[in-house]
């Protein structure tokens, strides 16, 4: 299994790679299966850690590997606001 609780605060592999805008961790652990929408216990995904940090190379791979741009938690309307406009625009 990919997606190995690092933090008590439920970062994975994919939350710790797209933060730092490791592209090539990022393609490897898509292309192994792992989860895109886990969330942390923040509600934070791969997606928006690689949007609040910048990393447009990440959310790339991310969105076209199926990563979806839409939250269902707290988090979403500052993801879907801030990281369209700052990452994908």
């Amino acid at each position: 299994q990919l997606d190995i609780q690092t933090t008590n605060l439920g970062s994975t592999a994919l939350h710790v790679a797209a933060q730092k805008g490791k592209t090539d961790v990022v393609r490897l652990l898509t292309e192994a299966g792992a989860q895109l929408d886990i969330q942390k216990t923040s509600g934070a995904t791969p997606l928006f850690m690689a949007c609040q940090n910048g990393h447009s190379d990440v959310v790339e791979i991310l969105i076209r590997n199926g990563a979806n741009i839409n939250l269902p938690r707290d988090l979403a309307s500052f993801h879907c606001q801030w990281s369209k406009v700052t990452c994908i625009h």
